[in-house]
């Protein structure tokens, strides 16, 4: 059980970096089919198994959830704002039409369920009752969940009633992902168990009708067609200093609050340090990246200087004093959402300015590594194993 449970936590961990959506409806489902299993959660080896499985999704992702609470809990993105990630509005728009599951116009998106797979569920009628006992809860939970996500997803279901959490799937055509990978399972099963004797010639026969409801397909298939950026998604200038940027972030979403209503402070900054109260004499700016040095000195009472840089956890600020004294700076937000720091009177000397992630975001990378590594380590000792004995 242990051997055959490993995967299922990479898996898990890969779908929760690809997709943290899709990842919390999986689990959704994955909650539903042990609410079904229930009584076997009374076997102690399930129990384990359960509790070491999400044990190692969370060290394998722990480098991207522990950073995202941290950043959560330290200051307002836009991100984590109502109405950014879900927007009711293009949920209903982008809803999907029974008639889309079923055709697809050129130059359309593609929904099509397939007539391979909708002839199998219509041999659901004549398959059910030859499944075997053991295989039949796992085979209705995947219609039921795959039926469900087709109806969730078309346009008639009210989709824009469920909780804001659940609309942040932003698109309902997204769940087709689910009901494809239920379907399959289950459209399998009802071909093996309808077709008797199944031998080659069956599967020739099968590829074939296959082939010919694919290839009138070919008309909506632009292979001509060269897509490129400007086509893809119209691209956007934030300012004369970043130019020309993808549209994929138009709308700014991971933008500290503060930043995001002042966008046109954002354009139109100047790419140096500012001071927002008090004087200081400062010189010699060396802007690299996310690397900066420049020397200050006269600072009065209680001076803040804003950095150019928008407000994200885990830069170094620390100021080398003339006698050669280093002495760390702290960071907070300034009222434009960019880093900014608070100098006393008196203070001269180098300030410089790195990049080095917060404690948490170096802890958590260290801990995701050693799982992974740890983890394919197992698993490739397992399979030397496995070719040893046989």
């Amino acid at each position: 059980m242990f051997k055959k449970s490993l995967p299922l936590a990479l898996g898990a961990a890969g779908l929760i970096l690809t997709h943290i959506v899709m990842a919390m409806y999986a689990a959704i489902i994955c909650l539903i089919y042990v609410l079904i299993n229930i009584k076997q959660l009374k076997n102690k080896k399930v129990l384990i198994m359960l509790g070491i499985n999400l044990l190692l999704i969370i060290l394998l992702t722990a480098f991207y959830i522990f950073p995202l609470l941290e950043h959560k809990i330290g200051t307002n993105y836009e991100v984590f704002q109502d109405g950014r990630m879900e927007r009711t509005s293009e949920l209903i728009r982008n809803k999907v039409d029974i008639w889309d599951l079923l055709y697809t116009k050129k130059g359309e998106l593609s929904f099509e369920i397939g007539l391979v797979t909708l002839i199998g569920l219509v041999f659901t009628l004549l398959a059910y009752k030859k499944i075997g006992k053991e295989y039949k809860k796992i085979y209705w939970f995947s219609l039921i969940i795959g039926l469900s996500c087709i109806v969730m997803s078309l346009r008639f279901f009210p989709f824009e009633k469920s909780p804001p959490i659940l609309k942040m799937i932003q698109f309902t055509f997204r769940l087709l992902e689910f009901a494809s990978y239920f379907l399959i399972f289950v459209v399998s099963i009802n071909y093996s168990l309808v077709i008797k004797n199944f031998r080659l010639r069956d599967v020739l026969v099968l590829g074939l009708i296959a082939v010919l409801i694919v290839i009138p397909l070919k008309k909506n298939l632009d292979f001509e067609k060269v897509w490129t950026e400007d086509k893809l998604w119209p691209a956007v200038r934030v300012s004369e200093n970043t130019g020309r940027v993808h549209a994929g972030c138009a709308t700014f979403e991971y933008l500290p609050s503060k930043a995001f209503k002042n966008l046109d402070y954002i354009k139109n900054r100047e790419n140096t340090v500012i001071i927002i109260k008090g004087k200081a004499t400062i010189s010699n700016e060396i802007k690299e990246g996310t690397n900066m040095s420049f020397q200050i000195e006269n600072v009065t009472a209680n001076t803040e200087i804003e950095l150019p840089y928008i407000y994200y956890l885990g830069y170094d600020v620390t100021v080398e004093k003339t006698n050669g004294e280093k002495q760390k700076i702290d960071t907070y937000e300034s009222e434009r959402g960019f880093v900014q720091i608070s100098l006393s009177q008196g203070i001269s000397g180098k300030i410089e300015i790195k990049y080095t992630g917060t404690t948490i975001m170096k802890i958590s990378y260290i801990v995701s590594i050693v799982t992974f590594v740890g983890l394919i380590s197992i698993l490739i000792l397992q399979a030397i194993f496995r070719y040893i004995q046989k």
